[in-house]
């Protein structure tokens, strides 16, 4: 079906401040278009573009530019009808000629879903060679996940045309209702608004904003993504000339931190030919200002400011301070090819850590595997030195930090090795020794299945394991051996419990006996000077658990420096446990992974204030691990809770990244991340306070008040304000769109004198705004004249 009508397209081309518009009439629109009537549009009138199938596209040609830099603002409106599930819409804005394209993907969380407003999306757009553009907008329905009840996109009861039905997903199209539509879509005049029963993308205007035709900053790159405090992060500049004329230029680069810090990073020369690029290298020793850093890159030409351009990037020790972590590759032999393109992923998406999950032949016992290649003793992964050493000097090239897994088994014959040589370290039980599925003719195969391609099939493929007692030292002792041995042969940054060094009741006499055999007398009498003068009876799980913390801590710091990391993957404290004290303490990292089944947003939130704020009250760090099942909408208000509650994600976050949200959030946190993880916030009452909003629909604010002395003696308040979902529901039963976004959201604080008021938001890019206080009979004022789904009100008090 050849859906076709003359179409109506406005360009608006800025140079400078002045500004030309330009009515391009298609006389042969792209099929399955229509012009219609709509007052909301700018010129009264936008483009309907049908989405009548479950994947299509639309093209038009839009004029040449001649090469340089711009940016793309589309207006689009989402006219789909209530039941249409909005979760399943794949959007992509495209902007092509010749040489190259820019593309920008969308979902329906990036839209305002006020019916009365188009939404503004930002597309950049660097031209090489003068050609004419092509504006190319394609769509698709996505499958539902697996653990998601299978329906349609649209329901077969879905809105009709001439009492027709005309959907998408399992509905079938009448031939009656598609010659209708048709008549209707190739009127020789534009339509009403309200004859737009199918599902459509309303297109208002896209307006090509001139960045610059002359010279342009393309690249800001510092050299790491993450570097510890004091330590250098030298920052490359690249400049393209797009004239025609050589020209001699200055590149000033300023290190910007915190809302008001800056740091000048110097300025070099440069002279640049035509058509060409050159790059200037500027060496930013470190410092020690903690959290985000933007490194922002003016050009000049006789002093007049040409262009800006910036990158991100965070210093902070331990790593945990500002962590967005992921979880890595689990086998990659025969596959190393692929780290240098994961690692490069990894640095587009801000995420400064990765975990190394369970790689090791033996996961506490052996970390220092012998020859060119092995078989993870857990779950049977088949891993390479070569491919581990890459991705270790791949991912630190670029700042990012290695995390090794430990987990106290002893797996596979490695480990089954260590529990003959060892027999006293592994538990036992009445009946003999506590393990899993172990099975003795599969380890006397193994050899033969795992070193013979053609075999492998034949693997048992379980986890063959025994497990560790860690109620003695020496086990503990066992693991931090080999974890040092590991880091100084791989170069690992820290690593994480995933089974903590908790346990129960122990002999005190036997404790100091093993004390005495181990050499460590003095040294306990140091790190568990609580515990230590028991010398009879028991001492308790706690006092073994805190011994086993403070001994693996003392000696991975002593031996492997200062910034070695340390993760607890430890759930939840509700009794105020001293073991989950000491893990949170000296910047220890707790993980919670038993959050990951959540079902509802009203437990997902309370977790993450209630044990982030438990952790960093002891002097730790928080993270959270990525839902197992989460939708689209959900996989927005994941990253929200989770920042906004004062923890860190860790896992499968890396695939959420992947993926479109309301905005860049991994970018928007490693900015400005030290507004929600900075230790010394500390949580406040609306009243304690004095703060009040007033918002024209429903917000969370009041659990997200927090408050703290900066170095100068200034009070800080940080407000944060977050739309709620549209269910409690972490996937919803039922299609679901976002709330609209807000306008006129009134914060008002109890104070007399003017304070300094920024407002901070990722959406639908990282920005920090200042804002003017009025003062009213409540005491100063600031109005917020756009409001998404999350944005952080900072608010310093003048000083009396």
């Amino acid at each position: 079906m050849a859906l076709r009508h003359q179409t109506k397209l406005l360009i608006c081309c800025l140079l400078g401040a002045a500004s030309t518009l330009l009515a391009l009439e298609l006389k042969n629109g792209p099929d399955g278009t229509a012009m219609v009537l709509d007052e909301r549009a700018s010129g009264s009138s936008a483009v309907a573009i049908a989405i009548t199938e479950e994947a299509g596209q639309v093209e038009w040609p839009i004029g040449e530019l001649a090469p340089g830099l711009y940016e793309a603002v589309t207006h689009l409106h989402l006219h789909l009808p209530a039941a249409f599930d909005h979760g399943r819409l794949r959007l992509t804005i495209t902007l092509a000629n010749d040489v190259g394209e820019e593309s920008l993907e969308l979902l329906h969380t990036q839209f305002n879903s006020d019916p009365a407003r188009y939404t503004p999306l930002h597309l950049p757009l660097e031209v090489l060679r003068a050609g004419r553009q092509r504006l190319r907008l394609s769509w698709s329905i996505a499958p539902l996940p697996s653990y998601m009840k299978e329906r349609p996109a649209m329901p077969i009861e879905a809105p009709t045309t001439a009492d027709a039905g005309l959907g998408l997903g399992t509905n079938r199209k009448r031939a009656d209702a598609a010659d209708e539509l048709a008549d209707m879509i190739m009127a020789d005049e534009a339509v009403g608004l309200d004859t737009i029963t199918y599902p459509a993308i309303l297109l208002d205007t896209i307006v090509i904003e001139t960045l610059t035709t002359t010279l342009g900053i393309t690249r800001v790159w510092p050299a790491k993504l993450h570097v510890y405090p004091g330590e250098a992060n030298p920052v490359d500049v690249t400049v393209r000339n797009y004239s025609e004329e050589a020209h001699q230029v200055v590149v000033a680069l300023a290190l910007h931190c915190g809302l008001d810090e800056v740091i000048d990073g110097g300025r070099q020369s440069l002279e640049i030919a035509a058509g060409e690029n050159a790059e200037v290298h500027f060496e930013w020793p470190g410092g020690e200002r903690e959290f985000g850093y933007e490194a922002r890159a003016t050009l000049l030409r006789d002093e007049e400011p040409l262009h800006q351009a910036s990158e991100y990037f965070s210093v902070g020790s331990p790593i945990w301070k500002t962590a967005i972590q992921g979880n890595g590759f689990l086998t990659w032999y025969g596959r190393e090819d692929k780290f240098a393109p994961h690692v490069e992923a990894n640095r587009r998406k801000y995420i400064n850590v990765e975990e190394a999950f369970s790689w090791q032949p033996s996961s506490w016992d052996d970390l220092t595997p012998e020859g060119d290649d092995w078989w993870a003793g857990q779950n049977n992964y088949h891993n390479s030195r070569s491919g581990l050493e890459n991705w270790l000097d791949l991912s630190h090239r670029h700042g990012i930090k290695m995390i090794t897994y430990l987990f106290a088994t002893a797996s596979g014959p490695s480990g089954a090795e260590t529990a003959r040589r060892l027999p006293d370290t592994i538990t036992h039980q009445e009946l003999g020794l506590v393990s899993e599925f172990h099975d003795v003719e599969d380890l006397r195969l193994y050899a033969l299945t795992h070193e013979t391609p053609s075999l492998w099939r034949f693997q048992y493929g379980v986890w063959h394991s025994f497990s560790f007692n860690r109620g003695y030292l020496r086990t503990i002792e066992l693991a931090m051996t080999e974890v040092i041995a590991s880091a100084r042969e791989f170069g690992w940054d820290g690593m994480r419990f995933d089974s903590p060094p908790s346990w129960g009741a122990m002999s005190a006499a036997q404790v100091h006996e093993e004390f005495a055999d181990l050499g460590v007398a003095e040294l306990m009498e140091r790190l568990v000077p609580e515990y230590v003068e028991q010398r009879e009876g028991n001492w308790d799980a706690s006092a073994i658990s805190v011994r086993n913390i403070r001994y693996a801590r003392h000696r991975m710091r002593e031996e492997l420096g200062k910034d070695f990391a340390v993760s607890n993957n430890l759930g939840r404290d509700v009794e105020g446990s001293p073991f989950y004290q000491d893990c949170a303490s000296d910047g220890g990292q707790i993980q919670h992974e038993g959050i990951r089944h959540s079902r509802s947003w009203k437990a997902y939130e309370a977790i993450c204030l209630q044990q982030s704020e438990l952790a960093r009250s002891h002097g730790g760090y928080h993270c959270v691990c990525s839902l197992d099942e989460v939708d689209e909408a959900g996989r927005a208000y994941a990253a929200i809770y989770t920042f906004a509650g004062g923890s860190h994600p860790y896992g499968e976050w890396g695939y959420q990244w992947d993926r479109p949200l309301p905005g860049p959030y991994s970018r928007f946190m490693t900015r400005y991340g030290e507004l929600c993880w900075s230790l010394d916030l500390t949580p406040a009452s609306p009243a304690e306070a004095g703060f009040s909003v007033s918002a024209p629909a429903p917000l969370s604010w009041e659990s997200y008040v927090r408050r703290r002395t900066l170095p100068d003696g200034r009070k800080q308040v940080v407000l944060h304000l977050i739309t709620p979902p549209p269910t409690d529901e972490i996937v919803a039963s039922e299609p679901v769109r976002l709330h609209p976004w807000q306008s006129g959201i009134r914060v008002t604080g109890a104070h007399t004198m003017a304070p300094a008021v920024w407002l901070l938001s990722a959406e639908p890019h990282p920005r920090a705004q200042r804002l003017e206080a009025e003062p009213d009979e409540n005491g100063m004022t600031v109005t917020i004249s756009q409001h998404h789904l999350w944005s952080i009100l900072v608010w310093h008090e003048a000083n009396d």
